[in-house]
């Protein structure tokens, strides 16, 4: 949530759908969100490049930062920044959730639906934000809502990035091993 300089209030940015991984963003990279019809499942939007569209997880990053969503979820604070990614979602990253205690929504769906939504906003309510601020999506991803930025960075940081760099080894040592293997199959 950014507010504008025109006094209009707090409005959604989000990124672009499409964006490829790992690229650095620029202000072009991302799409203020208008309004969010939930009933026709539709947005509106504006972008400085035609050809971008918002994030099909719109409708869950909206659930997280509209006001309304405080009021529905009796939250004592209103989070303004969201980090969406889909680690931690199954399997290992599942496990490494539960360990770390954060909480899951039960059931898995199909991603960007109204039923996922629906899964995000159950998960919302059960654990109220600023008490918790790191959601998984069983079989979607996390979602961590923070004050400012630095907050949700830093618990990206605490919770997601040891998962990643766990995960990371075990490849760098399979690479480690092809590599060594290649030059003792030179020799």
């Amino acid at each position: 949530m950014q507010d504008l300089p025109d006094g209009g209030g707090p409005s959604l940015f989000v990124t672009r759908s499409g964006k490829p991984p790992g690229l650095h963003l620029t202000p072009a990279d991302f799409v203020q969100i208008v309004d969010f019809d939930k009933a026709a499942w539709r947005c509106q939007y504006r972008s400085t490049d035609p050809g971008h569209k918002p994030t099909s997880d719109t409708p869950l990053l909206q659930a997280c930062l509209s006001s309304v969503s405080q009021e529905r979820h009796h939250w004592t604070q209103q989070p303004r920044v969201a980090l969406h990614g889909h680690a931690l979602a199954t399997g290992e990253g599942l496990d490494a959730a539960r360990t770390l205690n954060l909480p899951i929504s039960e059931h898995e769906t199909l991603f960007s639906t109204p039923a996922d939504l629906n899964e995000l906003e159950t998960l919302l309510m059960a654990h109220p934000y600023p008490a918790e601020c790191c959601f998984i999506r069983r079989g979607h991803g996390f979602f961590i809502l923070g004050g400012t930025v630095a907050h949700a960075e830093a618990t990206f940081d605490r919770v997601v990035v040891p998962f990643l760099l766990q995960q990371k080894q075990p490849q760098q040592e399979l690479e480690t091993r092809k590599q060594a293997s290649a030059v003792s199959a030179e020799l």
